[in-house]
């Protein structure tokens, strides 16, 4: 029975010793001569198999006769840390070179060509998060480096991350500063106008902001919905009135101007002599009749305020329009 024991474990050791991906070539020499010499296979960083087996740095020779290339690998393509390769230096009777191998799982064995590869992986270091220390953080809390890393406190409501070379950590929170309009009706060009009008100003006070004109709005752009006067109630341009309002207009005239004209030969005016109170209704139509052309001489002295002061010829021309 003991007997029978050490020889199944001397059965069952080889078997152990060739899991793995088997690695199986033959090398020669550029005039097709079978190699010789030895190999030497480093790993250099430790790993884990998927199935969490930490694999052990090494170093093995693998002795190379009638080119003949035989070893088994664990394979490291899906190693953790990833980016893990074996680095396989050739020592031949001709010659020596490096090479690096990435070994996939592999039921049949492969060829050098399917392990070697030209690029060296660069090897990632895993970490868990539970392997940090929280350094005392709370919500919102961020992790930066100085001259050693720390911890950055969240800022206030509102705030945004700056840099600011003064802070040990190089950056700060802050509170936005103020700007101006970024979009205009969806539009955000750096240069914004407004056609065929001049000078046109925008002016800004919090989150107010209110339009303005210092040159000219273009007439056709102009649409009125009452009448608009300057800050010493004078209009300074003509103005025409239309409405369906007993009093179209009321005019006080203080000056020496005292012409009044109107188009239209149904119109109607109130001439009010305030010294008098007197209050009369003129009818363009009844004193002057109508039509072009009209006789000055037909212009009647009760037409004016002032029948004492009768009017010139050419006033009499200008009453009747000709």
């Amino acid at each position: 029975m003991r007997i029978t024991k050490g020889i199944l474990a001397f059965i069952l050791l080889p078997a152990l010793a060739l899991a793995g991906t088997r690695i199986q070539d033959t090398v020669k020499y550029p005039d097709g001569t079978l190699a010789s010499g030895r190999a030497e296979v480093t790993l250099f960083t430790p790993f884990f198999t998927p199935g969490n087996e930490p694999i052990g740095a090494s170093k093995q020779t693998v002795t190379i006769t009638n080119g003949v290339v035989d070893i088994t690998l664990e394979p490291n393509d899906t190693a953790t840390p990833s980016g893990i390769s074996y680095a396989v230096r050739f020592f031949l009777t001709r010659g020596t070179y490096l090479q690096y191998w990435v070994v996939p799982t592999s039921a049949t064995p492969l060829k050098i060509k399917d392990v070697a590869v030209s690029t060296i992986p660069t090897p990632a270091l895993t970490i868990a998060l539970s392997q940090l220390s929280g350094l005392g953080a709370i919500k919102g809390d961020l992790i930066g480096f100085g001259t050693a890393w720390s911890r950055l406190p969240v800022g206030g409501n509102g705030q945004v991350l700056t840099v600011d070379s003064t802070q040990p950590l190089g950056l700060k929170w802050s509170s936005p500063a103020g700007g101006g309009i970024l979009s205009l009706n969806g539009l955000n060009s750096s240069s914004q106008s407004f056609a065929n009008d001049t000078n046109v100003t925008i002016s800004s006070s919090g989150s107010t902001h209110t339009l303005g004109w210092t040159g000219t709005l273009a007439k056709s752009r102009q649409h009125l919905q009452t009448a608009y006067k300057d800050d010493g109630n004078v209009f300074l341009q003509p103005q025409t009135i239309q409405a369906s309002t007993t009093d179209l207009l009321a005019l006080t005239n203080t000056g020496s101007n005292d012409w009044i004209t109107l188009f239209g030969n149904k119109s109607r005016f109130k001439v009010w002599n305030s010294a008098a109170n007197d209050l009369a209704e003129l009818q363009a139509k009844t004193f002057f009749g109508s039509g072009v052309g009209l006789d000055p001489a037909t212009v009647p002295t009760s037409a004016l305020v002032d029948g004492a002061n009768l009017p010139s010829t050419g006033e009499k021309a200008a009453l009747a329009g000709t």
